[in-house]
């Protein structure tokens, strides 16, 4: 008992390192769970401890049935352990495949690629518009200004923008030019702060912005031409709510992820704690009515052993039925009847 006890302090010790990592309430369900399976693991140590110490002490004492009924109490322990036992087996196994599987290496780095793919798909669009900017630049040099409008037109189209704008001034509320996609209606201003930055500082800035229909990347650049001085060059790519809502799907199921991977082991934890709890009571149970079963069957033939012997010393005793049990009532039946004939015989040759 010393050994047991001890070693099931030391469990308790490693456990309460497992749980730190736990919230609190699920720290008391966890050590919840230690506990009763220390319960029912004690439980039936003590079962099985006290119904084996019984029986060798019935065997050695030479009581009628005890052979009969230690062979009944192994076949049913054996036979609800055994199937019990590989069950354990299998299912630690495949837990600690499936926790293998799920907190792996490798399935981090696909969540985490994922994330860095779609983190890139903002940049590598936001380089590109910077490119086109350049090139819209350079294709607007002496253009004049009454023909800019058109010429934004046609190179919305050639690289496929979802908006040009053209701001002049430091303080323009509205673009003076402006060509957009179909799928657009109309695009969010740019602040003044923004294009005071960009056009007196002469800084290239990009920002995004949110709308009912998505995202909008947009790159703003400073612009002049020979006709036109101090404005601002805004090219917009538009990204739609059901790409925005996959790239959150990723960073949501990749933030989660991370949070539950220092509790891998603890969650590990509590499903072999419910799995030994289950095994537990499974055996617990089977080892109970084993042992239930095995004293129910071996009664009725103790007492039937008993009652031979009383007739052997000419008493002629009525065993009472066992309704529980048809096959044990035909026999007790039978020596019923055997008795009562035995003892009118008896009787008679007394006459």
């Amino acid at each position: 008992m010393a050994v047991i006890f001890l070693s099931l302090t030391w469990i308790e010790f490693k456990l309460f390192e497992v749980s730190r990592s736990l919230p609190y309430v699920h720290s008391i369900f966890f050590f919840g769970l230690v506990n009763f399976n220390i319960i029912l693991f004690l439980l039936l140590i003590f079962l099985i401890f006290r119904n084996v110490v019984k029986n060798l002490s019935e065997r050695q004492g030479g009581k009628i049935g005890s052979s009969l009924k230690s062979k009944l109490i192994a076949a049913f322990v054996g036979f609800s352990f055994v199937p019990t036992a590989l069950m354990f087996l299998v299912s630690v196994f495949y837990i600690n495949n499936s926790f293998e599987k799920w907190f792996s290496e490798k399935m981090s780095g696909v969540l985490k690629s994922s994330l860095e793919v779609s983190n890139a798909y903002y940049i590598s669009t936001k380089k590109k518009n910077y490119h086109f900017a350049e090139e819209i630049k350079k294709a607007l040099e002496k253009t004049p200004t009454q023909k800019l409008s058109r010429s934004i037109q046609l190179l919305r189209a050639q690289y496929s923008l979802d908006g040009v704008e053209i701001y002049e001034g430091l303080s323009a509320k509205k673009p003076r030019i402006v060509s957009l996609s179909p799928s657009l209606k109309a695009l969010p201003p740019i602040s003044p702060k923004v294009l005071r930055r960009v056009i007196q500082e002469n800084i290239e800035t990009s920002l995004v912005q949110s709308s009912q229909r998505g995202n909008l990347i947009r790159v703003i650049v400073p612009f002049q031409n020979i006709y036109l001085k101090g404005a601002a060059l805004v090219l917009s790519t538009h990204i739609p709510l059901s790409l925005i809502s996959k790239m959150d799907d990723i960073a949501l199921a990749y933030e989660e992820y991370r949070s539950r991977d220092p509790l891998a082991l603890p969650l590990k934890s509590i499903y072999l704690i419910i799995l030994v709890l289950m095994t537990l009571v499974i055996l617990l149970a089977a080892t109970w009515f084993g042992f239930f079963l095995a004293k129910q069957l071996s009664i009725p033939l103790e007492e039937l052993a008993q009652a031979t012997k009383k007739i052997a010393k000419g008493k002629y005793p009525v065993l009472k039925k066992y309704t529980a049990y048809p096959e044990i009532n035909i026999l007790v039946s039978h020596f019923n009847n055997m008795s009562r004939h035995l003892e009118k015989t008896e009787k008679e040759v007394k006459r």
